[in-house]
Parts: structure tokens; C-alpha cells; sequence
């Protein structure tokens, strides 16, 4: 789950009581409880009080529990309760974890809901929470994808032009390169051109390469494509200062903010820790340059259904979610900055509308259009991090490996997982 400033805090139950209100039920006057669970970080509870207090409202013969649980842990202690039959009804799920619920016989299928009260063309993310037949496992809740973030005061001060929806990583290369030539100065001062958070995922995408083939059940990262990807982030390696985070101020975030980094790939969630950390930083932000495509992934945070339910708390259910899913509470998401709105309407009103830093909010709206999902399956968490334990040996001070290496060892362990999970 992409969310910024995670806190963790002790389990909490926060019991919302239906009022006194002239609303309405599925299920005529009889009360029928749900218990809806999500995970503890500062912008997720409020955001899912106002959520369930608006649906309360409309909904008196629905009660809604809604169970926060630290962040540390959260998932595995769901898989807990689903083996001890104690699943919630509906929970808050990352998306790219939607196969694994799935194979575990713990979530409902979804796509009759599709079928009928939404329209899936109406969303974004649907596909990315879908399985190989097309079965819908979860419902988008928030999408969370990348933008190029960039420092106007160091541009102006190489005269360079600002990047904008037509920046290649050629162009990313070529001025981050000359911004800093321009900028000479102290390693300690040093200012950086460009870094970007999943860097390696996003080259491999953009240059229309995969992690997995058609099935999900092979690796598919000895393509080409993914060597050329692998060949790019060393290209790039004379700007980005990832050996730098340590000795300096810590990470890619403090550089930015304290103008040592020209440009920064990161997720729209970090239009709130500049806004609120950095409020006289002047900063704007682009769509994510371009290999052959603008492929960088997306995340839809996601809902999911407990597949035992029937009756009148399935009916009950289906509102609710209908409910998160409406123009309403779409826009509350939007302002929560939680994530963009899966709402495609939703989506365009809020980017069209914003005002304030940064300016150039459409981006992320071409963004929602061009961003496509990661390849999952029902143990991607595992080879997701053998992938990236591969990737920190290729981005290792005084490291040696050499693209084709790195793509042929990606290759080998992440096929060892899947072999293992699918032979």
C-alpha cells in the first residue's frame, strides 16, 4: 500500500452508532452490523470516520464498525483471523495483493457487482484487481501513481526548460547531466539531476518489458527489454544520488526539499509532504518521461469482501461499498490526499479544479490514463523482493554487475519462486 507519513498506533475499535437520522437499510428496520477494517496511518483514519458517519447518515438500519489496526502487521494479522474464521466483512487492501486473497478462498468475487449497480468503464484500477478469467476480487478504493516532481529554482538557475509530457529519459539524462555541470560545487552541496522511487520497475515497464508472462506462472525478466531497462539505470547512475541518501540529509525526499535534487519520480501522495514539510519550495510537476511508453505502474488501494457473507449483510455490504465508490466520497478522498479518486469523473474534477502547489495537477491525469498495473500473482510479495534484493546488489557501491547479469539473476530467482509455487 503506497501511504505516506504511517503511524502506528495500538488497535483500536472505533464503534460509529447509527442515529436518530431519517435514512434508509437494505433491510427495512432490522440493524444489520458490519465490521469494516483498515489499517492505522494519519490520513487513512479520518478520512474513514467521515466515510462511515456520511453512510450512517442515509443508512439507519446499517451498523458500521469500523476496526483500525496498527499498520505493523496488518496483513498477516488478517490472514490470522481468516484462519481462524474471524474475517471482517470488508477490509482495506494494497491491490497488488489482490491474487493472493483470492487464492486463498477468503475473498468474494466481485463481478456481478460490475455487472449491474457500477460500471467498470466509470473506474480506474478495475483491471489491476482482476484475475486471469476476468473475475473482479476487489473493488478500487484510491489509486497511488508517480509524477516527475521538479525544483523550478534549479532550473532557472541552469536556464534549463521545465520538463513536460514530452521529456524522454534522454532528456532526463542530457539536462539533469547539465544541471549538474552547471551546479559544480562541494560533494557536500552537490546538487543531484534526477532519482526516482522504483526506478528499475518503472525503466522495465516503460520500455515494454514484464516481470511475468501471460499466466503469471514465469518469469519474463530475461526479455531484452528488461536488459536494456537494467542498462538505462546505469546510464543514469551520474546523476541520481542514491549512494549519496546516507551522507547527506538522509533520503530523496530531504534533497528535494532542501533544493539538491533537480527532478524526483514519486508517488502523488508526495504533493502533500512538499505542501505540508515545504511550503515556499518552488516546485511544479510533469508526467514521468517516456522510454517507448510512458508505462509506470499504479497501485489501486483496494476493498475487499468476505466471501462467506450472504443474506442481509451481503445487501449491506454492497452499499457500503457503493457508497465509498460515489462522487461524494470519492472527492473526500481526493482532499484527504490519501490518493487520487478511482472515480474517473471524480478524478477530473478534482485535478481540473485544484489551486495551489503545485500547478500543473493535469499531469497527474495523464498519469491515470498512461500508468498501467504490476504484473501480480498469488506470491508477488515474495518474488517482488527477491527482485529488488537483485536490484540493491546492482545499485551496491562499487558494484561490477552488468545489466545482462542483473536481468539473467532477476530472472533466476524470481523463476526459482515461481517454479516452486506452480511446478
Amino acid at each position: 500500500m503506497s501511504i505516506v507519513n504511517r503511524v502506528i498506533l495500538s488497535s483500536i475499535i472505533i464503534v460509529v452508532v447509527a442515529g436518530c437520522s431519517s435514512g434508509h437499510g437494505p433491510i427495512g428496520s432490522k440493524i444489520t452490523t458490519i465490521k469494516y477494517s483498515v489499517p492505522s496511518t494519519t490520513t487513512l483514519i479520518p478520512l474513514h470516520k467521515e466515510i462511515v458517519e456520511s453512510f450512517q447518515r442515509q443508512h439507519s438500519g446499517i451498523h458500521i464498525e469500523l476496526e483500525i489496526l496498527p499498520w505493523s502487521g496488518y496483513n498477516e494479522r488478517l490472514v490470522t483471523r481468516m484462519v481462524g474464521d474471524t474475517s471482517p466483512d470488508v477490509w482495506f487492501i494494497d491491490g497488488t495483493q489482490i491474487i493472493e486473497w483470492s487464492s486463498r478462498g477468503a475473498i468474494a468475487d466481485l463481478s456481478g457487482l460490475f455487472n449491474g449497480d457500477l460500471q467498470s468503464d466509470d473506474y480506474y484500477g478495475i483491471k489491476s484487481l482482476q484475475d486471469k478469467a476476468g473475475r473482479q476480487w476487489g473493488v478500487p478504493f484510491s489509486i497511488q501513481l508517480f509524477g516527475l516532481y521538479y525544483n523550478k529554482k534549479i532550473f532557472d538557475q541552469s536556464g534549463v526548460p521545465y520538463p513536460d509530457e514530452s521529456w524522454t529519459y534522454e532528456d532526463i539524462y542530457r539536462y539533469g547531466e547539465r544541471i549538474m555541470t552547471d551546479n559544480k560545487t562541494s560533494e557536500r552541496d552537490k546538487i543531484y539531476g534526477f532519482t526516482s522511487v522504483a526506478m528499475l520497475p518503472n525503466l522495465i515497464l516503460s520500455n515494454g518489458g514484464h516481470f511475468l508472462d501471460e499466466n503469471g506462472t514465469n518469469s519474463s525478466l530475461n526479455q531484452k527489454e528488461v536488459v536494456e531497462a537494467f542498462a538505462w539505470a546505469r546510464k543514469l547512475e551520474p546523476i541520481n544520488p542514491f549512494r549519496a541518501f546516507t551522507q547527506t540529509f538522509g533520503g530523496p525526499d530531504e534533497l528535494f526539499i532542501y533544493n539538491r535534487l533537480a527532478m524526483y519520480g514519486n508517488y502523488y501522495a508526495f504533493v502533500a509532504t512538499l505542501n505540508e514539510k515545504s511550503p515556499d519550495l518552488d516546485y511544479d510537476v510533469a508526467p514521468m518521461p517516456k522510454l517507448k511508453w510512458r508505462n509506470c505502474y499504479y497501485v489501486a488501494n483496494a476493498l475487499v469482501v468476505n466471501r462467506k457473507l450472504s443474506g442481509d449483510k451481503k445487501i449491506a455490504v454492497m452499499e457500503f461499498i457503493k457508497h465509498i465508490v460515489s462522487y461524494d466520497n470519492q472527492m473526500r478522498i481526493a482532499m484527504s490526499n490519501e490518493g487520487l479518486p478511482c472515480y474517473k469523473k471524480a478524478a477530473h474534477d478534482f485535478l481540473s479544479n485544484w489551486e495551489g502547489r503545485p500547478v500543473n495537477m493535469k499531469a497527474f491525469e495523464i498519469m491515470l490514463k498512461e500508468s498501467v498495473p504490476l504484473d501480480t500473482n498469488k506470491v508477488f510479495r515474495e518474488w517482488f523482493s527477491a527482485f529488488c534484493q537483485v536490484a540493491d546488489k546492482f545499485w551496491g557501491e562499487g558494484s561490477k554487475m552488468t545489466p545482462e547479469e542483473a536481468a539473467s539473476a532477476s530472472h533466476i530467482e524470481v523463476q526459482t519462486i515461481l517454479d516452486r509455487t506452480f511446478r
